[in-house]
């Protein structure tokens, strides 16, 4: 997963946390860090089993709240859910066989359980984070608690399946469900598209015209149109970074590529929101040579000029279309014009003040321009500019104020 710093996203929520008793009991102190960074309040609730296995106190160092260990007179699994609407979510994390069974079926004689009973009759989100043994967690009485929870509106997690298990996921994709539980109702099951990463043309088989594009700004968007509640992301392109697999990828790396992987897509499946982010050659070598060229000699290379994959998406595409546009100038000279040659409803656009990174920098400065004229989204990191796009497109698409 992405990890390029911490935006505070959670900031002014609160995670309940529900520990059960599971061997992977000690990963969830690296979800409590992570969830801190990015601005939760944390509380952290475990059953007595659970309590036996580490020591609560590493709980309430990790979390910097006092650990519920019991239920008392202070009804603790009422109070601590008694907020505003949306402030306070549970996770539940390790979620074993058992707590799994419990809270399907009704039983709350734990901790845990008794949290769960009052967060879903109150509304609150929940995610719950299935870890037991593969044959445990396909075993038709576990699927069909499982289904009766997400049925009830929980979140299931997916685990990691390896070494017949059912493990707890990598941290940050962790995180970003709680994030999805918080902020799904922005994109409100839209479908979305994006494209990404950067173009590469053979000159030989083993060099290629190409740019410094890493994909980052792709990994940000697919992730945010899945926090954001999008029932479904597809992903064309490649990235440097490592994309969730909750994302449909679709690798592509020459503009034949790209063209055969958009167009298969966009005609067997139709989009709410198509983004293009991904850095394409304007040319290509028009007779890529096809033994690699020796170095020894002096060559000349011929590029002709490629057609625009922003033609094909519009010809396919008649929902939202987005377009990014990277340029020297700080600031577009003809909005208007752009806006017409990108043949997309808004453009994200940046320029490459810093020569010599155009691509890779977190932060640049971005504007939104679109029919109405140009947004200033300021100076800004990558990941919050997804989160300011999509909050664009609930407001100006969905035509719901978020």
């Amino acid at each position: 997963m992405i990890k390029t710093g911490y935006e505070g996203s959670l900031k002014d929520k609160t995670v309940i946390l529900g520990v059960c008793a599971s061997i992977s009991i000690y990963r969830t102190l690296d979800v409590i860090r992570d969830l801190r960074r990015e601005g939760a309040n944390v509380i952290v609730g475990m059953t007595e089993e659970a309590q036996e296995m580490i020591d609560p106190r590493l709980f309430e160092w990790a979390s910097g709240n006092t650990v519920v260990t019991d239920i008392t007179g202070n009804v603790e699994h009422v109070e601590l859910f008694l907020h505003k609407e949306n402030e306070r979510m549970l996770l539940v994390c390790p979620a074993t066989y058992n707590a799994v069974g419990k809270m399907a079926n009704g039983i709350a004689d734990d901790v845990v359980s008794l949290f769960f009973s009052f967060a879903l009759g109150n509304n609150n989100p929940i995610v719950v984070c299935p870890v037991m043994h593969e044959a445990m967690m396909s075993n038709k009485i576990n699927s069909n608690n499982l289904s009766s929870l997400e049925s009830a509106g929980v979140i299931i997690m997916p685990p990691l399946l390896e070494d017949e298990k059912a493990k707890i996921s990598q941290s940050g994709k962790i995180i970003d469900f709680v994030k999805l539980s918080f902020f799904r109702t922005v994109l409100n099951g839209a479908r979305t598209f994006i494209i990404g990463g950067r173009g590469d043309e053979p000159i030989d088989p083993v060099r290629v015209i190409t740019n410094r594009g890493t994909g980052l700004t792709g990994s940000y968007l697919s992730r945010y149109a899945f926090i954001f509640g999008s029932s479904r992301v597809v992903y064309a392109g490649n990235s440097d970074y490592e994309m969730p697999d909750y994302v449909d990828f679709h690798e592509a790396h020459t503009l034949h590529d790209y063209f055969d992987s958009v167009r298969k897509i966009l005609d067997h499946e139709k989009f709410d929101i198509v983004i293009n982010s991904a850095s394409l050659p304007d040319f290509s070598v028009s007779k890529p040579i096809k033994v690699k060229l020796d170095s020894n000699s002096d060559w000349k290379i011929e590029l002709k000029k490629e057609q625009k994959l922003n033609q094909l998406i519009r010809e396919k595409h008649k929902g939202k279309f987005v377009t990014f546009k990277l340029e020297g100038s700080e600031m577009p000279r003809d909005a208007n014009k752009l806006l017409m040659s990108q043949r997309s409803d808004c453009i994200v656009y940046n320029s490459y003040s810093n020569k010599h990174d155009p691509y890779g920098r977190v932060q640049n400065h971005y504007f939104l321009i679109d029919a109405k004229g140009m947004n200033d989204f300021g100076n800004i990191t990558k990941e919050e500019m997804a989160r300011k796009l999509f909050i664009y497109l609930k407001e100006n698409t969905f035509g719901e104020k978020n």
